[in-house]
């Protein structure tokens, strides 16, 4: 005989003897052992007293089992005069109802539960969407398709055609550590005197980037060391000579890119950002 049909026996000589109400907290410990709720072993005791009812007319009709078994509770009910005469309650039909309304108190309080659950998931999932959202455009903002630029720049002339004299372009803008900074020039001054000079201003610090004159063209490039706001001045100075070639310079093709290492990265950061 295993452990459950045990349990039935022993129930079932409870119900006969009339001791379920002194035995159940002993049934009930054993049924948690063997993994059944409380619920369960209310169904094992209806079910047992339901068999020795079927098999014996004459059995005890004393046991009431609403969902949750109180023995506390287990009472004779007091007979109600009617006309003079007597009449006894229905303790079954009592039982049953006081069953009923507890299983469907308990159905509506699992509801709502689970719609308070359910909206609160739902709140959840709305706010991590967005989150996943607003983190989505900002990688799309990072990321660059076929290399293309961060930054472009419209391309500049000097303007200045008389001798001591100054022209300029400033382009500011935001980087990250890492990125590149590209641009094209020409040159056609006057050789050692008439320059081409680009300066960086970041940070307070100023640094001169590249000094060009006389007849020259070609691309330079820098890398940037640090994140933040920088300024980049392109400037054409005249000395108080005379001038020579065209006396002009040109600067074309202004870029910044971001390499895909920082743009790599700065994804990484902005995923695990909470």
């Amino acid at each position: 005989m295993n452990s459950l049909q045990m349990l039935v026996s022993l129930i079932e000589t409870a119900i006969k003897e009339r001791t379920l109400d002194k035995l159940y907290g002993d049934f009930l410990e054993e049924a948690l052992k063997l993994g059944l709720s409380s619920y369960t072993l209310n169904i094992l005791i209806v079910n047992t007293k339901k068999k020795i009812e079927d098999s014996n007319d004459d059995s005890d009709d004393d046991l009431i089992l609403p969902f949750i078994y109180r023995p506390d509770i287990i009472k004779q009910d007091p007979e109600i005069k009617v006309q003079d005469k007597q009449v006894v309650r229905n303790k079954k039909g009592y039982g049953f109802i006081i069953s009923l309304v507890i299983v469907l108190l308990m159905d509506v309080g699992i509801i709502a539960m689970c719609c308070h659950r359910a909206q609160i998931d739902s709140r959840d999932t709305h706010k991590s969407l967005d989150s996943l959202e607003t983190k989505m455009d900002k990688i799309k903002s990072i990321a660059q398709i076929d290399n293309a630029p961060v930054y472009s720049f419209d391309p500049w002339t000097s303007t200045n055609k008389q001798n001591n004299t100054k022209s300029n372009k400033d382009y500011s803008f935001t980087i990250q550590r890492g990125d590149k900074l590209s641009f094209d020039y020409d040159v056609s001054t006057e050789l050692g005197y008439d320059e081409l000079n680009v300066y960086l201003y970041a940070n307070s610090d100023t640094l001169r980037l590249l000094t060009e004159s006389g007849i020259a063209s070609g691309t330079n490039t820098h890398i940037f060391d640090n994140s933040g706001d920088v300024t980049v001045r392109f400037e054409y100075s005249k000395d108080d000579s005379y001038s020579k070639d065209k006396d002009v310079v040109e600067i074309s093709n202004i870029n910044v890119y971001r390499p895909y290492n920082v743009q790599i990265n700065e994804i990484k950061r902005i995923l695990n950002d909470d």
